[in-house]
């Protein structure tokens, strides 16, 4: 079977890549930036593309002919961030041929955090508060306009290791000689990347269609969640983590997500962020 996966160098994307090769997908990968991060990694081959350009993605479906497509490709910075982000998604729809499976790799920065917890099928918060929660948003309702589409809802992604965006930050304050500062009234869903990629590759040979939270099965605090990934790499929490508010700052405060139809449907286990530290253990 045939795999595109978007966003391959991310941090989900590489892992989707690694697991679905090693399951026997003959994988194909698009990136934007550092290619690198593919080479250990078995991919039939490996794209450089604008998945915002209709023509460029047009021509990779038409070359590549994917049996199945995982979208995890997004962006986060620049001065445009919701156009790339629903013009990947709407020419995705487009130019998917039928009976393709097409996976959307979501987030649960669409909602405003006033109301968790969310279930599958909520709809984005009417107040966003940011340009990329808009463009998920807008991912999220361009998909569940398309027949047979699904839309995969997830929260923080963690790993234990430094290229990790939820490592790398605190490990660089800390080799600073900063403290950790974390918000103690910020609470998230988060899952380990090993654990969320299993998940999403059962999913893309299911016929399962709409919108599905999958995240971890315990809300933390950021504060919860920063101490935990600090003492899993080896650093004393106690010492480098501190707690702050995060009131006034225009952060959503409760993003936590229902995950209890994952739980039922899934053979694929969610895992707490102690398992799963334990399992990257091998523990």
């Amino acid at each position: 079977m045939r795999l595109l996966v978007t966003g391959g160098t991310g941090d989900l994307g590489r892992e989707v890549c690694k697991q679905a090769a090693a399951s026997g997908y003959e994988v194909i990968a698009t990136y934007h930036a550092h290619p690198e991060r593919l080479q250990p990694i078995p991919v039939k081959y490996a794209v450089k593309i604008d998945l915002a350009a209709a023509n460029e993605i047009r021509s990779l479906l038409e070359t590549c002919n994917p049996d199945a497509i995982i979208h995890t490709a997004t962006t986060n910075t620049g001065p445009d961030i919701y156009g790339p982000i629903a013009a990947m998604a709407r020419n995705l729809i487009a130019f998917t041929r039928p009976g393709v499976r097409l996976i959307n790799l979501s987030s649960d920065v669409v909602f405003d955090g006033l109301h968790a917890p969310y279930g599958d099928d909520d709809p984005p918060s009417p107040v966003l508060p940011s340009d990329y929660a808009r463009g998920k948003a807008e991912a999220e309702r361009l998909f569940s306009q398309a027949s047979g589409m699904l839309t995969i809802r997830t929260s923080l992604i963690y790993a234990f290791d430094r290229s990790n965006k939820q490592i790398a930050w605190m490990a660089k304050a800390i080799e600073a000689g900063a403290k950790v500062r974390l918000y103690v009234d910020e609470f998230r869903n988060p899952i380990w990347v090993e654990n969320l990629a299993e998940a999403v590759i059962e999913l893309a040979a299911t016929k399962l269609a709409g919108t599905i939270n999958v995240a971890g099965p315990v809300t933390l605090s950021r504060f919860e969640l920063g101490r935990g990934l600090l003492s899993a790499m080896g650093y004393d929490p106690d010492h480098f983590a501190e707690p702050v508010s995060g009131a006034g700052t225009g952060r959503a405060p409760n993003l936590a997500l229902d995950v209890s139809k994952a739980q039922k449907l899934l053979a694929t286990r969610l895992l707490t962020l102690e398992e799963a530290a334990a399992r990257s253990r091998g523990s």
